[in-house]
Formats: C-alpha cells, structure tokens, sequence
C-alpha cells in the first residue's frame, strides 16, 4: 500500500493576520547579497535527460517522465504536466541532510503539486501550491511519520512568484516574493531520510502543473535581507563556486582497470570512497566539471599514496606533468592546481606515464586563481640586506676536471695554497700537447707557461719579473688566470670585509676536459693520480664538490656559513657573515641512468638551489648555447656516440624518442667520424681536439640556425639591426620542461645561462605561465654592447632575455671580467682602456638598463672566466695605461722608440721599462695600499678586491645608481629574486 502523508495544514490566515506578518524591507535588507547556493538547478544545462547542479557540489539531476526543460524564469526553466510519473530527481541525498537549510524556487503555477520536495520514507521538508496558497513544511523526529510543522500564505495561478522556506534551528518561515509571509516556532533536526530531492512531484502522485525555475538549495538557513536578495536579484551565476566533484561518482568514466574502492579509506574519504587503480593507458575522466566562465580556477585535488606523479589534462588537450608529494596511505592530502577552463561543462582527466599515479578521493573547483605575481606581493623574510653579492662561483673546482687541473688549494696557508707551479710542462696535467700545437690559450693564459715557459707561451713566468725566488707567487692569481686557485680563504674574508655578502658556489665539471687532463701524468701533490670521468654522468664529481663546500663552509664558520632559504640568506648577512649558496654547472648534470626529475630532488636535498639545465653541450633536457670553438669541437665527438637526444615527440611518454628527429639519429658519418666511431671520450687526444679548433665551421657539431658574421666593433651590435647569430636549434626537451616545472616547484632559481635561445624561450614560457617566475642569469655579458668578435655567439645574452629578467624580477649576474666592450654613452665612463673598468662599465649599464637595474656580479673564477684587466698596468704615470702594454707605458714614459723597443726587448724585467706601481707587496704598509697594486697590477684577481673594484669603477665615473645596484643592493636583489621564487612556489601549480 503506497503512503500518502496528510500535512496538517492550519486554517487560513485573514488578510489583516497576513499583512501584519510581512516584514518590512529594511535598508540591510535591501542591501545584503545574493549568496551562493549549495545546490542550483537552473535548467539552462540541460541535456540528455540531465539537469547540471550548478551550485557548490554539484549533484545533477534526472528528468522523468514527460518532465521537459521549457520556457523559464530566466532563460530556461522546467515544465510539468501533472502527469504521475512527471518529475525531476537529484538523487545522492545524503549531501543536502543539513539541519539547518533554505529552499527558494521561482514557480508559474498553472494547477496545484508539489514544487520541491524530501518527503515520504520518511518525510523531511516540502514546498506546495496547493491551488490557493503555498506551502512549507518540515517534518521532526516524533510518532509513526514524524511531527510535521507547516505554514502558508494565500497565492494564485498564473504569474511568476518567488517562494522560499527557511529553518533556522529555532523557527520555519515562508517567504513570497522575498517578504516573510508566515512563521512558526520550531527546534531540533529535522528528522533523517534517504530519500532525494524531487522536483515538479511528491514523488509520483502530486504532479505539479506549470514551471519552475531556478531552484537553490542552501546548507544554512538565510537571513531576511539574503532572502530579498535572492528573490530581487537575476539568478545567481550559473555553476557556482566552490564545487566538489567525487571520484567514484557514476558521471565520470574510469578507463583501463580504475575502480571505485568503497572499503579501504571508507571512514577518511570524501563519499567514502576512492579511486584506484590509474595507470598506463587507464584513467579517471571527470566529466561536466562546470566553469562559471572561461578563465583560470584553483582544482584541490584531494588524493592518497606516497609520492606520486600523474598526467593531468583538460578538455582533452596535451596532459601536464603533475608531482604529488607528501602524501598518506591513509588520509587524503590535498594538491592545489590551477587550470584554465572553459565555460560552462569541462572534462578533467588523471593518467600515469609509467610512474605510479595518486589515487584520486575527489576534486574540489574554486575561486581565486591568480595570473600573475610581482615583488610587490611577496613579503620579505627578514631585515634588508646591504652589499654585493657575486652569483656564479666555482669554489670548489679543485676537486673537478679529475681534480688534476688546478696547482693550490682554496684552504690552506697563503704561502702553500697559492705557491707557484713546478715548471714541469705537463703541471696542468695532459694539456702540454695542446701548449706544443698551439691551442692552449682555449684554456686560459696560465695553462702552457711554466719555467721558461713552453709552447706558445707569453712572459708570463711562475717564477715572477725579477728572477727572486720570494716573489714567485706575485703572478698566482692574476686577472687573466684559469688554472691556478682565486678563492683561497683568507681572500673570501677580505671579499667581506670590502662588501661582498653573497656568493653562489657551483659545482662544476666538463667531461673532455675532464678526460683530456685526467690522461695526463699529474705533477700536483694532493692529486696525482685525480679522480675518474663518467663519459655520461657528472653525478660523482657534483657530490664530491658539495661536500667539500659544506666542509670549506664548516671550517671557516666563523664567516662563512650556506643558506638554503631566502631566510637563511637574510639572517647570516645580518649576523655580519657571507651566504653561500649551493648551485650546479655541469655537461652531464641530468643522468641519461635515471629519471632527471630524481636527480633534481637528490641534488635539492644535498642544497643545491639552482641548476643549470646545459653547460658547454647539448644535454638530455637542453639544447646549449653555441659560444667558443671549443664547445662546437666538443659536440662533434659527442655526436659521434651520444645520438639519442630526448626530444619533444610523446608528451604522454618522456622516455620516448623519434628515430627520424634529426637530433635523434647516428650521425656518426656527418661530423667526420670514423665508421667504428669513438665510444668513449678518452679517444679525445689533445691533438685531435686542437685539429678540431683549428676548424671550427667544419667541425661544428651543432644543429643550427646561421646567422652570419659580426664584424668586431660594429656598431650595429648596439643600434636597431639585429646580432647576426649562429643559434642551436635545440629548445628545451619535454624532459626539460618537467625539470624546469619542477625547480619551479621548489623555489629553485631558475637559470637561463648557457642555454640556446630557443630554451631560453622556452623557460620563459613556462615562467610566465607560473605567474612570472623569475629568470636569473648568473653570469652574464650582453651581446648587443659586446666588440671582442664574439658579438655573434649565442652564449653571450641577448636583449629579449636581458628584458625578460627585468619582467620577472630576477637577476643578471654581470661578468667582472674585461671583455671589450663598445661604447655605451649611458654608463657615464668614456670607453678608452679596452678591457679594464672603463670596459666593463659599458657592459655594466647596458645590462642593468635592460634588467631594470636588477644586476649582481659574477666572477667565474675557475672555470674559464677571467677578471677586469688592468687599466694602469705598472704605472702612476698615467690614467689609462691599460692591461700592463710595457712598450706603451714606456713611450709614453720617455718618448723614445728606439729606446722603449731596446729596454722592453732586453731587459730581464720590462716593469722596469716603465715608472711602475711597485709589484713587489711587501713595500706597502697597508692592507688596502697592497690591494690598490695588487689590483693595478694583477687586474681583478680574486673576490678579495672587490672594493678596489667598486672604487674604480667609481674613480672612471660610472654613474651612481650604476654602482649602488652592484655595491650596495645585489645582495637584496638576488635575496627578493629567490623570495619571490619560494613564494611562487608555494602557489597552486598551473596546469598547462
């Protein structure tokens, strides 16, 4: 027998009862807002026999029997017949058992039925006309049916009418029209059922007649003035936000063996279940995940497992890598996304490439996605931080290239750390054959030249000017040195004491060089028989040099300590000590053994905080930046046996790769290999590198785009004609683009140095779809100022990258070395001592103009870069003697030819030549007289000159918000670059 509940309806209320019931509108009233419902059936959505929630949920509905969506409302609204089987149901009614609610709908009512309703089995609310009056009643726990309370207010057929019921915990209220028409006392919850909300029936034998529009369902009950809101105003924006979607929901299609498990997590889970299972070729596909509008929402991801990575697409498109890290078997961890949808219905789906994918709970779509982030956003982690800070640094080289390479140490005393070399052609270990073929000036001035001197070797003698065994030590370091120590300790303290507050510190390898030295005999003492070269992995010599900067930061604790943090930074500058931080420069950083995302974190978790992506080869990940012969050589023997470079040809499979890519294929034969081409870099002879710089062009082995020729000095390098470029055609890998998301992730800086262009275009991309993660160039020259011949080497830094720091807010750490620069009227300084500070002050302020003055230095010492030259060479005699030209300062000395051609030509020493800076340091008394020669003698050796540096540059006339951003703000530039970076970080990641 089929119940029919009989609601105990009381009798009607007079008009004058009626009127004095009505509340009137007050001014709060008249000014609350309409909130956003829980649950909204509009019936604009509404297709295939479904009606879209478009509230918070969302829970959609079913239509019935001859139930249809008609003419509403507001646009489209649901249509009923009377008939008994006509209705429209919203089932999962465990989600609206609030106890405390508000129903509203607007009604056209043609005959009498149920407008919306919980009731029967048992009853819990409704909503009726009843042919002369509405009516609203809930129903509490007491007899065989329950205790239902009603009210009601006199209404008609015919027009549109706005009617809500509200239970409030302490009274029911029915509102027509947003006017409070009838209430009674109530309390307690309303009495449990399971059954659904229906609408348009009660359930199958009280058919309404007419339509209905625009139904809203609150999880509390509304004030009046909401009440009046939501009657006065359009409908309230179709899908409202937040909306909760679960995974195990019969709209979503689970592919490939995903399934719903209703028993493991049934207590923790949202809907008491999850779903399993997604892997290659499965998936869990959302479908109708509602949008406002078009534009970009924040997705919480509620999921379980440990670490997990899943593919993750929208409507289709290309899927995005995702991590999901610091999860629990157990309880649901939420991963915030942020994704860019479109309006109305949208498809979200979860994959696996191979990795084990999270077990999705449910997803949860809000508001508040932003698009982009400035400085302005970020609050600062501590006190502002006063001084220079140098960004790219090796100090730790020793223990690189088989540590055979450098002669010293940066610990140790003085007078042992930075002794002379033995005079033994091979000290720098397997290079003499390089010095005999004329070569070795590709590794730097101090390579070839010992004793007397070998090869192609300069007056550059270990053994000092003046034959005097003391002073041997005067030329270690020089401006110009590559292979002997220039961050010894005690030079660090002095760096400072003159300013310098920061450093970045990389580890760094090269493996032909690596393995070229590492084939020689070794004369150095601590490393005579050097470590091993990995043809294909840095991985031990980075380890090892990290290590050895924790231990180097352990010993001298007293100034020096690393930072990890922005935080960490800002508090060891305040505690008047030097911040090192942690990064990584190597050809084979990213393992062709492992998945580069691994050893990403294994690097992070040793304290490396930025990583370059290439270095002098193309890499897994990266195509590199074309910069000196050396480099070219180097890729033609690695194309000779490494000829599996990842490219961007599966983005569902980052291991794949396309044997037709033209960066993919044996090209053993088209870079002059021989048919049993080389298998290891050993088969690397000094003489056939040498051969292969000697012909550059022929033995490129990169892809490129040519650009064609820069004249040295042209002006048209710094005017509106483009830098002709030779540019790799190599972007980043989709192996690249997952590690550069996920430095992202971390608060890595993220590095734009040494790679192609077209990378770089590619970082950019991907930062700016991270709301404008900061870019950072550690040690940086601009192309466009540059007149040393290299104008055209992609390496050097273009002007849309310079820009694109600027517009991130990062950082371009400028070379303290003397390239030749052009002339650049902005610096202020007049450019006539190529080389020296009057050069680097041109290069300095066309980098800082187009970065936005957000500039640091960079030395690169140790590795292959050098420092400013000298610009009054031996002399006080004149203001630009530069790079210490003894024929040049002599004639200028005493006007003779024939007499300065003599004495440079004969005399043991040629200083003397020449009224000189006395090179010999121990005839001055002070600490900062013996910086000042050093400095004019020896150029910018090492850090611990920075302040003669800054003063020169100072005494040439740079201008002085030139030197201030060096001087005095780097340290804080680069401290809110990796802020700004952190926060970031911490943002829902954008899903691409």
């Amino acid at each position: 027998m089929v119940r029919r509940t009989i609601i105990v309806l009381p009798r009607a209320l007079a008009l004058a009862l009626f009127a004095a019931a009505v509340a009137p509108r007050t001014a709060a009233a008249q000014n609350a807002s309409a909130p956003k419902p829980f649950g909204h059936w509009s019936f604009d959505a509404c297709a295939g026999g479904q009606v879209a929630d478009q509230g918070a949920t969302p829970h959609d509905a079913q239509l019935h029997g001859t139930a249809l969506c008609g003419d509403g409302r507001y646009d489209q609204g649901a249509v009923f017949d009377g008939a008994p089987d006509s209705r429209i149901e919203v089932s999962s009614a465990a989600a609206f058992a609030a106890p405390r609610f508000t129903i509203a709908a607007w009604v056209k009512p043609s005959g009498p039925g149920a407008i919306v309703n919980r009731w029967w089995g048992p009853d819990v609310w409704g909503l009726w006309f009843l042919g002369d009056k509405l009516t609203f009643a809930v129903t509490f726990p007491g007899g065989q049916w329950g205790n239902p309370i009603s009210v009601t207010a006199p209404a008609m057929a015919g027009p549109w009418v706005h009617v809500t019921g509200s239970y409030d915990g302490s009274r029911i209220a029915l509102y027509v029209d947003g006017v409070l028409a009838a209430w009674k006392p109530a309390s307690g919850t309303p009495q449990a059922s399971s059954r659904p909300i229906v609408i348009g029936n009660h359930p199958s034998w009280d058919g309404f007649e007419g339509s209905i529009d625009e139904v809203l369902f609150y999880d509390r009950a509304l004030s009046a003035g909401e009440v009046a809101a939501v009657a006065s105003s359009p409908p309230p924006p179709p899908w409202a936000l937040p909306a909760v979607y679960e995974a195990e929901a019969p709209s979503n299609v689970l592919e490939g063996g995903v399934y719903a498990d209703e028993f493991s997590c049934a207590s923790d889970c949202s809907g008491g279940a999850v779903v399993r299972g997604i892997g290659v070729g499965s998936s869990l596909r959302f479908e109708n995940v509602m949008a406002p509008a078009a534009g970009h929402y924040l997705l919480e991801v509620d999921w379980l497992g440990d670490e997990r990575e899943a593919l993750v697409s929208v409507n289709g498109g290309s899927p995005g890598f995702v991590p999901f890290t610091g999860g629990s078997f157990y309880t649901p961890t939420t991963r915030v996304l942020r994704v860019e949808l479109d309006g109305g219905a949208n498809t979200i789906a979860f994959s696996s490439w191979g990795r084990t994918a999270p077990d999705i709970d449910r997803v949860r779509l809000t508001e508040g996605a932003i698009d982009h982030v400035t400085l302005d956003d970020v609050p600062p982690t501590g006190y502002e931080v006063y001084g220079a800070a140098a960004t790219h640094e090796h100090v730790a080289s020793e223990l690189a290239f088989s540590g055979k390479w450098f002669w010293g140490s940066v610990e140790g005393d003085e007078d042992y750390a930075m002794r002379s070399c033995d005079g033994s052609d091979d000290t720098h270990a397997g290079v003499a054959g390089l010095c005999d073929f004329g070569q070795g000036h590709q590794l730097g001035a101090d390579v070839c030249c010992h004793g007397g001197g070998i090869g192609e070797c300069n007056p550059k003698r270990t053994d000092g000017y003046t034959g005097d065994p003391e002073r041997d030590y005067l030329e270690w370091p020089k401006w110009d040195t590559n292979a002997h120590p220039r961050y010894w300790h005690g030079h660090l303290r002095r760096a400072l004491d003159g300013g310098l507050k920061l450093i970045v510190a990389h580890a760094v390898e090269n493996y032909p060089l690596c393995s070229l030295v590492k084939s020689g005999v070794g004369t150095n003492p601590e490393r005579h028989e050097g470590f091993e070269c990995d043809m294909a992995d840095s991985n031990e010599s980075i380890v090892r040099q990290i290590g050895f900067l924790r231990a180097f930061a352990a010993n001298h604790a007293d100034f020096l300590e690393i930072a990890e943090s922005a935080a960490d930074a800002r508090r060891i500058i305040n505690e008047n000590k030097m911040a090192m931080v942690i990064g990584i420069e190597a050809d084979y950083t990213w393992s062709p053994y492992e998945n580069p995302i691994d050893r990403l974190d294994y690097y992070h978790a040793l304290g490396a905080r930025t990583a370059f992506l290439a270095h002098s080869l193309n890499t897994r990940i990266a195509g590199t930046a074309i910069y000196t012969p050396i480099f070219a050589a180097q890729q033609s023997f690695l194309n000779c046996f490494l000829h599996n470079v990842q490219c961007k040809t599966d983005p569902n499979n980052p291991f794949a790769t396309d044997p037709e890519h033209p960066f993919a294929v044996d090209q053993s034969n088209q870079f002059g290999c021989s048919p049993s081409y080389a298998t290891r870099y050993e088969e690397l002879c000094s003489l056939k590198l040498a051969e292969r710089l000697n012909d550059p062009v022929g033995w490129n082995g990169f892809k490129y785009y040519p650009g064609g020729n820069v004249m040295a000095g042209s002006d048209w390098t710094i005017h509106d004609a483009p830098v002709g470029v030779n540019m790799n055609t190599l972007g980043l890998t989709y192996e690249g683009e997952l590690v550069v998301e996920r430095m992202m992730d971390k608060g890595m800086l993220l590095e734009i140095g040494h790679i192609s262009e077209a990378a770089v275009e590619d970082v950019h991309d991907l930062s700016s779809a991270r709301y404008g993660y900061p870019l950072v160039a550690s040690h940086v020259y601009a192309r466009r100022v540059s007149a040393d011949g290299s104008a055209g080497w992609e390496g050097k830094l273009g002007d849309d990258a310079l820009r694109w720091i600027a517009e991130t807010e990062g950082f371009a750490g400028h070379f303290t070395g003397g390239d030749v620069a052009l002339d650049y009227s902005g610096s202020g300084v007049d450019n006539t001592c190529a080389g020296s500070t009057r050069s680097l002050a041109q290069s300095v302020a066309y980098a800082a103009d187009l970065a936005g003055m957000r500039v640091a230095w960079a030395g690169d010492f140790q590795g292959l870069g050098q420092g400013v030259a000298p610009r009054l060479g031996y002399t006080t005699e004149r203001d630009d003697w530069c790079k210490g030209d003894h024929f040049e300062q002599c004639l200028q000395q005493r006007g003779s030819w024939d007499e300065c051609q003599t004495c440079v030509q004969l005399s043991e020493s040629p200083v003397s030549c020449a009224t000189s800076v006395d090179p010999n340091l121990s005839h001055y008394s002070t600490q900062d007289e013996k910086d000042w020669a050093y400095f004019h003698t020896r150029g910018y050796a090492h850090h611990g000159l920075i302040a003669q540096l800054h003063n020169d540059l100072e005494a040439v006339g740079l201008r002085p918000e030139y030197l201030s951003a060096l001087r005095d703000q780097s340290a804080e530039t680069f401290i809110r670059t990796w802020e700004k970076s952190e926060y970031i970080a911490g943002l829902p990641r954008p899903l691409r």
